[in-house]
């Protein structure tokens, strides 16, 4: 399977804004901006969607190792935090 996305960017860096969007249709145009990624701006950021890519992959992962042994939890649960370059995870 092949998924794309696009990112478009528009204006210098501290006073732009721009649009991501994905192949699915999940982000449609959602807006990231320099304040969305080191202030508190609107929108998404870059870390915010690797962290998110992080966390759902290492969640599929560890149900499928899981899944063997039938532990009686069918839900997981993973907080994902990106500070670069090391990443935390945590379990709940």
């Amino acid at each position: 399977m092949k998924r794309t996305a696009s990112a478009h960017w528009n204006g210098k860096i501290n006073e732009g804004k721009g649009e991501i969007s994905t192949q699915s249709n999940t982000l449609n145009e959602t807006q990231y901006s320099f304040k969305s990624r080191f202030e508190n701006g609107v929108g998404t950021n870059p870390g915010e969607l690797i962290g998110a890519a992080h966390a759902g992959c290492f969640t599929m992962a560890v149900s499928a190792a899981l899944t063997p042994f039938f532990i009686g939890r069918s839900k997981y649960c993973f907080y994902f935090m990106c500070l670069y370059p090391m990443a935390i995870f945590m379990f709940y």
